[in-house]
């Protein structure tokens, strides 16, 4: 072990514990500014009061909406505090689908700042709250047809909304609350509360809820950070969206019940990122693929020294490799989660060799088990085969206000069915192949998006890939790679030569669209959804729906 484990059961008594255990050490730090555990301790603890002096208490939720701030986690940990689950938002939402996760949520308070990225987060907000009058003489309490459950809007920033109240103001309202009520609030949270209700994109019309419970993120977490190799000595480097599993969950959990420091970023860019990195000696890394690629490619990476070793090495192996090499992630780690899973639930160890670090996403953490079955009968199959992955362990509660679907993903015997397939080997080691949803069909024959994305890559002057399957009236389905490279040089005919020397002629590309890294579609996460690249490749290639050809002209970025 690395670290003592935390013997708190809740994320408000695991601050009280870490503010004993290192109130001198760094919890957070900003823009050049660290709070320590003491600090955040108490910060927290008057968030916590503001909220109960609002009437929010245990079983309300509250959301935060907001970039990667000291305030997104006082907000976080204060609901956690006194039993209240936090709703992240995710800071690309617009009205609707902000008015959606304050709906569904039964968000009680929603906290906001004002600005992000350029973005003015003032009439997003005042659309969502368009309906709501204050009663007189509550010091902004709302009442809201559109969004009964809504009853205070706190302006983080500048106070612009009308609608809203101010952060001083909210602040004040709290020393009226006795430390004594305080007290008593927090002892009344249980373990097995609810903690986060976060929403994640899937293939459905309307995001999933998915709520996570204080003891199991913190036993899950730690069992993370132990596998990192992280101590109280680290400073880990998080510009992923705070609103993102990988954030909020992974990052911050393993960070923080190590008694390690979480450096923040509210926006990412990489120039300032790599002097970020230098400055703050940043060692344990939690970022994606498109993360890594920008700051390899910066021009100012020669000059910047950089102290990273642990952390997260990305999700393909190409990007694992680069990690390790250009990074200098010696210590970094391949990973297997989602934000079901509390962030993960295999990932290799800091330790492992270098083939197994790369070529896997490692083994099964404490507490859990993985079983591969077959996706249509669930029933198990040996080393080497691939199936669904499905998962038993420190499982989410359920997809919020969701029985049909929470009946859906769940196996009579308790296990998770991820929608992923893959397969475990002779060392138990799990393998990633592909989306079960995503698997390409030409000709009939199932075909791994990733397969054909690994032997593309393979070709010198292929910076980025990705494969998806397209309607095709010949073939049933076609494959189209998207691919950053010169399209001079990585030629279609090129890429199926390629493909067809390593492996069936049928897992050849059929169509190429060129393009850059920066401008594939993205998901928070740092994700490309295929979803989006088939809607794309239907455009370019001038598709309809169903293969056959429409009277626009193809854009000449296409080759067929």
């Amino acid at each position: 072990m690395t670290a003592s484990a935390p013997t708190a059961h809740t994320w408000g008594a695991l601050l009280h514990e870490m503010a004993d255990r290192f109130p001198t050490r760094a919890a957070i730090s900003f823009e050049g500014t660290d709070v320590t555990f003491a600090e955040l301790d108490h910060e927290v603890s008057r968030w916590s009061k503001a909220l109960l002096a609002i009437g929010i208490g245990r079983g309300d939720s509250i959301a935060i909406l907001a970039g990667n701030r000291p305030e997104w986690l006082y907000t976080a940990m204060a609901g956690a505090r006194i039993g209240a689950a936090v709703v992240p938002i995710n800071t690309w939402y617009k009205t609707d689908e902000l008015s959606y996760a304050l709906d569904h949520g039964d968000v009680k308070a929603l906290l906001f700042f004002d600005r992000l990225r350029g973005t003015d987060y003032v009439p997003i907000v005042a659309g969502t709250v368009a309906a709501s009058t204050k009663e007189p003489g509550t010091d902004g309490v709302l009442h809201d047809t559109a969004l009964p459950a809504l009853r205070q809007v706190v302006e983080l920033g500048e106070h612009r909304l009308p609608a809203a109240v101010p952060l001083h103001q909210f602040l004040g309202r709290g020393e009226q609350i006795s430390d004594g009520v305080l007290a008593g609030a927090e002892a009344a949270v249980e373990p097995d509360d609810l903690v986060y209700l976060i929403y994640t994109s899937g293939s459905t019309a309307r995001p999933k809820c998915v709520a996570l419970e204080h003891h199991h993120a913190i036993v899950n977490t730690f069992n993370i950070g132990e596998r990192q190799a992280l101590d109280e000595q680290d400073r880990s480097f998080l510009a992923t969206p705070l609103f993102y599993g990988l954030g909020i969950v992974q990052a911050l959990g393993a960070t923080w019940t190590h008694g390690a420091c979480v450096v923040l970023m509210e926006v990412y860019e990489p120039g300032r990122a790599l002097e970020l990195l230098e400055r703050e000696r940043c060692t344990a890394y939690y970022g994606l693929g498109n993360m890594t690629r920008s700051l390899v490619d910066h021009p100012d990476r020669a000059r910047r020294q950089l102290s990273l070793r642990k952390g997260v090495l990305g999700l393909s192996k190409a990007d694992r490799q680069l990690a390790r090499a250009e990074l200098g992630l010696t210590l970094g780690t391949s990973i297997y989660g989602l934000t079901e899973s509390y962030g993960l639930c295999a990932l290799t160890d800091a330790h492992d060799p270098v083939e197994r670090a790369e070529g896997t996403i490692g083994r099964p953490l404490p507490d859990w088990d993985i079983r591969i079955a077959d996706p249509e009968t669930d029933d198990p199959l040996p080393a080497g085969e691939i199936g669904q992955i499905l998962i038993r362990g420190h499982v989410m509660r359920g997809y919020y206000k969701d029985p049909d679907r929470n009946r859906e993903v769940m196996t009579t015997d308790g296990f998770f069915r991820t929608g992923d397939l893959g397969y475990l080997d002779e060392h138990g080691y799990l393998h990633f192949h592909s989306r079960l949803s995503e698997m390409m069909k030409p000709g009939g024959i199932n075909v791994s998006p990733l397969e054909v994305e690994l032997l593309v890559g393979e070709i010198a002057g292929v910076r980025e890939v990705h494969a998806v399957g397209i309607p095709d009236i010949v073939r049933g389905e076609a494959i189209v790679v998207f691919v950053d490279a010169d399209r001079d040089d990585v030629t279609l005919t090129r890429i199926q030569d390629h493909v067809r020397s390593k492996a069936a002629k049928y897992k050849a590309p059929h169509h190429v669209i060129y393009g850059t890294s920066a401008g594939f579609p993205r998901v928070a996460s740092g994700k490309v959804p295929k979803a989006r690249l088939r809607e794309r490749a239907l455009i370019e290639l001038g598709l309809d729906a169903t293969g056959m050809p429409t009277p626009s002209v193809p854009t000449p970025l296409a080759d067929h």
